[in-house]
């Protein structure tokens, strides 16, 4: 059996599987985050997670339903039954994978339908839903957003899909010297000592941008379309309305996990401004927001 460590939002993920060949094609854009330290420490690291990926499939017809939604060629289940929860997913020719996970355990396993055949789109979901899983209770989370990195801090885009996020986030790289992609779909947000860090990973939508690398939290941004560009520093009321939404939707349907969630958001909304920003796409919408931010910080 093959072993892949990496290292995603400063926790170590392990992985081990039986398709080594394949699944490394498959994650092509893990490489970067590929765990490489050689020396006796990496022995004694506990990883957020040991996840097995097998073929086979179990009956999970008893669990309760926390959320049920559609992906591109297929279907989603989220369940639990006490400690224990699943993720399925049904693609549209009935092939299957499942996820599951413990609460008290680090180790979690994936079964395929075959080793030899998976969609390679749905693994990734998977293995999105697997890090969210561990990581929240350890105060970490994706937020769906695109992050521009700007004299050395982090400025994440909330917004809808179709707000035009990347598109904001393109004007800053095109316009404003010094700043930079880190990612434009999925970074993780991380706790650490009440200090709000920003991480790059390997989930980045059209952007393809997939950076090892993290930044200190300097401000929020959730954008709307407007006929003109106004910004707006939000109340701690308002910021957390602001961000909730950009969390991974699944957990916030599950009392556990949200309450992890909202640990994230108030440390968040604590440290650092939010502010709702209605905009045109223009240059003149990038330099406001970046003059607002750094008028503030």
């Amino acid at each position: 059996m093959d072993k892949f460590t990496y290292i995603l939002g400063g926790d170590i993920i392990e992985i081990n599987s039986f398709v080594g060949e394949r699944l490394s094609l498959a994650l092509r854009s893990f490489v970067q985050f590929q765990y490489t330290d050689t020396s006796e420490k990496q022995n004694t690291l506990k990883p957020a997670m040991r996840l097995k990926i097998s073929e086979g499939s179990k009956n999970n017809n008893n669990g309760n339903i926390i959320h049920s939604f559609d992906i591109e060629g297929g279907r989603c289940i989220f369940m639990t039954d006490g400690t224990l929860y699943h993720f399925l997913v049904t693609e549209a020719n009935e092939s299957k994978m499942s996820l599951h996970m413990s609460r008290v355990s680090n180790e979690a396993e994936l079964l395929v339908d075959s080793l030899s055949n998976f969609n390679v789109s749905n693994l990734k979901f998977v293995l999105w839903t697997a890090v969210a899983f561990y990581g929240i209770p350890n105060l970490s989370a994706a937020v769906h957003s695109s992050v521009i990195v700007d004299d050395g801090g982090a400025v994440m885009f909330l917004g809808e899909s179709g707000t035009g996020k990347s598109t904001h986030t393109g004007l800053w790289t095109k316009n404003i010297a010094g700043s930079t992609l880190l990612n434009d779909d999925s970074p993780l947000l991380k706790l650490e000592n009440d200090i709000p860090i920003v991480y790059g990973s390997p989930w980045s939508g059209k952007g393809c941008c997939y950076l090892n690398e993290k930044y200190p939290l300097k401000a929020i941004v959730r954008l709307e379309q407007y006929h003109t560009n106004v910004i707006r520093k939000l109340s701690k009321l308002e910021a957390f309305a602001a961000l909730y939404p950009s969390f991974p939707p699944a957990f916030l349907k599950d009392t556990y996990f949200e309450e992890g969630i909202c640990r994230i958001i108030s440390g968040v909304i604590s440290a650092v401004p939010v502010y709702n920003l209605k905009c045109l796409p223009c240059v003149e919408a990038a330099e406001l927001a970046q003059k607002t931010i750094n008028s503030y910080t």
